[in-house]
């Protein structure tokens, strides 16, 4: 049946300005990063240099191959940036490049480059300085910028240092005892900043030694390569008092076009606030990849969307917010959807490209590359087998088609100047469909989103606050617009987002409120009834994955000291717990199907199917 919902624009919200006259900002920009060992083989002679068994080709049947080296390198980064400017992509971040240990840890080959044992040279497996050399004078003859992976934190474990003969083994963290030591409490920032991040030596940033020998290297790399910018590893692994200097070293020397990108580690927005003033220009924003890959790949819906988006808006004031869907770190975003096809991931790529931040691309993404899921044990081992697979030497028609679709979306963000650093206001949103506006000088875009895999039809009325009777031309999507007496109704395909010019005759910049979450409950949701037993509390909650673990009364039946909670699901997999008077998080001891949280509690799972 088609709903129409009539919606008068009451309250709108602006969460970035758009400013594009500083040369340090790159809202403008499309980053793009490519693991070197798994990007593409441009010199088969350095394949294989370390000690057997450091190179083993995967072949799809051979998951541990994924331990050890594969054979990208340099050279083979460098023969593909027709390729990567032809995608679009403005800046090209690379991973480590530094020497490596030629020692496996813990049966896992350092092909990844975070496992430093020279700072000053590049790994052989990689190339040769001059080799990139080349990579950046290339990237910048095709107008890409460059950024350098610099890990920072730590070494490998066989690092010379660490002998006595050097007299450097003071460069490291120690316990009391003078032993180093693994960190046990992530959220005790002590031992986030002088333990071992996973179990490798812990290097001392506040030792005046160390932290020289860290602007010297980084100043020997930018100026024999030209580089544009870093991309700083494991930033709160080290202590803000050696930020602020490196950064503000790093500025005076190499003026503040040269970008640093930092990588803060937490998927709660609010935790990047003690980070956005010390320096950098850009932090990644890792609640976006959570909230998208909840809010469209788990199928939470646009409340989770749209509570990740102001919950950034109100973390990241000072610095710039560098979005994305997947990472080295993490699961490819169709690894873990419900539906693991490209339509889906597009939906996610399109999202990222119509709001606020710098968006990254993790190679492959374009592509749809998929991780490999293996067996149970050996997903446990890491993300490895998920999400580092070697970037393929030849495409299919389907890669090809899901190649050009990443071509169109990055052509058309940097097309329209509302996309890159326009204001962003919400117009509309339910648990399916989410309405935003971008906004930049005279420029103003209409975007409609459909989260759901059923064909929606929804209607809002523009006239009242924005005073614009008429919808200029579509840019993109398929979506399809009657302008009514009533307003504008809108027929969404599924899982798609469409947009369209329009030209507002009133100021935006009032506008300051998110607008509240519509009641209407797409097809695609089904209306859940958890049965709660044996709890006496009148209040009682839930939290889950569902609703960024933020405690729902939700809609609620008692009998007797039992209570059926009701609310609405996609069909899907969902963790929860159950809150008792807002301060005990309880599993729910009816419900036989649980996981082991980060904490070392139990989450109980809830499974909707279809």
């Amino acid at each position: 049946m088609k709903i129409l919902i009539l919606l008068c624009l009451t309250a709108l919200i602006s969460i970035q300005s758009c400013q594009t006259s500083d040369p340090h900002n790159w809202a403008d920009e499309i980053i793009y990063f490519a693991l070197i060992d798994r990007f593409s083989n441009g010199d088969t002679a350095n394949d294989d240099l370390g000690p057997i068994g450091s190179h083993i080709p995967f072949t799809g049947e051979n998951p541990k191959a994924l331990k050890t080296y594969q054979g990208g390198d340099i050279k083979g980064l460098t023969q593909q940036i027709d390729k990567l400017a032809s995608l679009g992509i403005t800046v090209l971040w690379i991973s480590p490049f530094f020497d490596n240990s030629n020692t496996d840890y813990v049966g896992w080959w350092p092909y990844h480059g975070y496992h430093p044992i020279d700072f000053y040279s590049v790994d052989e497996h990689f190339g040769t300085i001059d080799d990139l050399k080349l990579l950046v004078s290339t990237a910048h003859q095709h107008g890409l910028k460059v950024l350098f992976d610099m890990p920072f934190n730590q070494t490998a474990p066989d690092h010379p240092w660490l002998s006595d003969d050097t007299k450097k083994s003071t460069w490291y963290h120690y316990d009391d005892n003078g032993n180093p030591f693994d960190i046990t409490n992530w959220f005790d920032q002590e031992q986030i900043e002088n333990g071992e991040l996973h179990g490798l030596p812990d290097l001392a940033q506040e030792n005046p030694d160390v932290a020289q020998y860290i602007y010297d290297l980084s100043d020997y790399w930018v100026r024999e390569t030209n580089v544009d910018g870093f991309r700083l590893d494991a930033v709160k692994h080290i202590p803000i008092s050696f930020w602020k200097e490196y950064n503000r070293h790093m500025k005076g020397t190499f003026g503040k076009e040269f970008y640093l990108l930092g990588e803060v580690f937490w998927g709660e927005a609010n935790r990047m606030e003690p980070y956005t003033n010390i320096g950098f220009d850009g932090l990644f924003d890792f609640s976006f990849y959570y909230g998208v890959n909840r809010g469209l790949g788990q199928g939470t819906g646009i409340p989770t969307l749209s509570k990740m988006l102001q919950e950034s808006h109100n973390s990241f004031d000072d610095v710039q917010r560098v979005t994305l869907i997947d990472n080295h770190d993490l699961p490819r975003f169709n690894s873990g959807t419900a539906l693991h096809n490209w339509t889906l991931e597009k939906l996610a790529l399109e999202f990222m490209m119509t709001t606020p931040g710098i968006p990254m691309l993790y190679y492959g993404t374009e592509i749809g590359m998929s991780g490999t899921n293996f067996t149970a044990s050996l997903q446990t081992e890491t993300q490895d087998y998920f999400n580092r697979i070697s970037y393929p030497e030849t495409l299919s028609k389907s890669e090809i088609s899901h190649f050009e679709d990443t071509q169109n979306l990055i052509s058309l963000r940097l097309r329209h100047p509302a996309l890159q650093c326009g204001n962003f206001y919400e117009i509309y949103k339910d648990l399916g469909v989410y309405a935003y506006l971008r906004q930049c000088e005279k420029e103003a875009l209409l975007v409609v989103m459909n989260s759901s895999e059923i064909e929606d039809f929804v209607g809002f009325d523009l006239t009242q606050q924005l005073g614009i009777t008429k919808i200029g031309k579509q840019i993109y999507g398929d979506g399809v617009l009657r302008e009514m007496d009533e307003g504008l109704y809108f027929r969404l395909p599924s899982t798609s987002l469409s947009i369209w010019e329009i030209q507002p005759a009133k100021d935006l910049d009032s506008l300051k409120i998110w607008v509240e979450l519509n009641s209407r409950i797409p097809k695609s949701f089904q209306m859940v009834e958890l049965p709660i037993w044996g709890i006496q509390s009148a209040n009682v909650k839930i939290a889950g994955d569902f609703n960024n673990w933020q405690p729902q009364a939700y809609s609620q039946n008692r009998v007797g000291e039992n209570i059926i909670i009701s609310f609405p699901l996609k069909p899907g997999r969902y963790a929860y717990k159950i809150v008792v008077d807002d301060t005990n998080w309880l599993p729910d001891s009816h419900n036989p199907n649980f996981e082991i949280d980060p904490f070392g509690g139990e989450n109980s799972i809830l499974i909707i199917e279809k």
